[in-house]
């Protein structure tokens, strides 16, 4: 794998680069069954599944080994509101959602059996959390994510606050980390797979029009917060992504930019130009032709497929959601990559996700 040093080097200075006017039509799977518009989707680790948070409050998984993908499980949440987002854990056998009412929950997934079937079509909550602002109400949630160190997740939302758990088997530790001055729209975890410590590297972004990096030991004195601005003031992002290495933040701005920052030198960010709208989402894959690839979604309707060493786009695929019923809910909130590199995913406001094979064309 590339070295962060190298991929550092390589952003150079500021750079914006025009869009490419390469098109692709890939071919589109609808997974219908919620009844309500997707805000957010999830890859397992091992990319068997796929998890879905809806509006109708619940969240489905996706059997991606079957064909047609059929929904295997349906999670109902106990506070009855709107699911915003959903996560799996490093190894995958817990699922942590959040909700429009403040609610945290952690499940277990269901396990399969030697032919890889799904042996119950139940997932089992394990943990519930609350978050409450400083007067002890219960405040939306927008996102929820896990650690890369076992029993730690984080969720943000219209308290302006990031509050972040740790479970033992008597005890729960919270934290709570302020400096944001509107809602926290989105955060994201660094990757750091061998990390057994509670020291974290977090990115947040907020409306108050500022991303800003967090480095630091859970309940610890040494916390840093360190605001990232760039050429032309800031921007306002609604999503933040670490590449898998860690050496690489993408920012998806609301003026239809997205910016690539080196965590390294947290200098001028490279910009990627293109969309013509508010960039909703960005998702890193490490290929295995050891290609680094950004995939992001945007209210224009496409979904971009980006070098973002280079700046160059690889591909632009329009008509997602060409079985719509409705164009006027052509919304694209979400886009990930798989983990194994053959699927990319879009969650859409007609209440349907939207898969397409990508496997060995990056």
């Amino acid at each position: 794998m590339v070295t962060a040093l190298v991929r550092c080097t390589e952003l150079g200075s500021f750079h914006t680069f025009p869009s490419a006017i390469a098109m692709s039509e890939l071919t589109w799977t609808a997974l219908r069954g919620h009844s309500e518009w997707i805000e957010n989707c999830c890859f397992s680790p091992d990319g068997r599944l796929l998890a879905t948070s809806s509006g109708d409050e619940t969240v489905r998984l996706w059997d991606l080994t079957k064909p047609g993908y059929p929904a295997v499980a349906v999670l109902s949440h106990p506070d009855s509101y709107a699911v915003w987002s959903c996560d799996f854990s490093r190894d995958g056998g817990l699922l942590c959602t959040c909700t429009d009412t403040g609610g945290v929950h952690v499940w277990k997934m269901p396990k399969r059996d030697r032919e890889g079937n799904l042996k119950t079509s139940e997932g089992h909550l394990v943990r519930s959390f609350c978050s409450k602002d400083a007067h002890g109400f219960p405040t939306s949630l927008y996102r929820c994510r896990f650690s890369p160190c076992f029993n730690y997740l984080a969720a943000c939302g219209v308290d302006r606050t990031i509050k972040i758990w740790c479970w033992r088997e008597y005890d729960v530790f919270q934290a709570t980390l302020v400096g944001h001055k509107n809602s926290v729209e989105d955060l994201a975890f660094a990757p750091d797979p061998d990390s057994h410590l509670p020291n974290f590297q977090i990115a947040s972004c907020s409306r108050d029009r500022t991303t800003r990096l967090w480095t630091g030991r859970v309940g610890g004195n040494d916390l840093q917060c360190k605001i990232l601005q760039g050429q032309g003031g800031p921007k306002w992002a609604l999503a933040v992504s670490f590449s898998p290495d860690g050496s690489l933040l993408a920012t998806c701005c609301s003026d239809g930019t997205v910016q690539i920052w080196c965590t390294r030198t947290l200098t001028e960010p490279r910009v990627l130009t293109g969309h013509t709208s508010t960039v909703w989402s960005g998702s890193f894959l490490h290929t295995a032709a050891d290609r680094l690839v950004l995939a992001t979604c945007s209210s224009d309707k496409t979904v971009r497929l980006w070098d973002p060493v280079s700046g160059k786009q690889l591909l632009q695929a329009e008509r997602v959601m060409s079985g719509a019923a409705d164009p006027n809910l052509e919304e694209l909130f979400c886009c990930r990559l798989s983990p194994d590199g053959r699927l990319l995913a879009c969650c859409a406001n007609d209440n349907n996700v939207y898969l397409a094979s990508i496997d060995g064309k990056f």
